[in-house]
């Protein structure tokens, strides 16, 4: 799983981000997810 941070001419964009891959990360702790950019999941 890859799933990059990229800054080009100073904005920040989360690459190759798939919607499988956002439902595994939802099972990361909140530290991990924040380092994705991601919100804590819906209840």
């Amino acid at each position: 799983m890859a799933v990059h941070l990229v800054v080009f001419q100073g904005v920040q964009q989360v690459v190759n981000l798939t919607d499988e891959r956002l439902h595994i990360l939802r099972f990361f702790s909140p530290a991990c997810r924040r380092y994705y950019l991601l919100s804590e999941p819906d209840p």
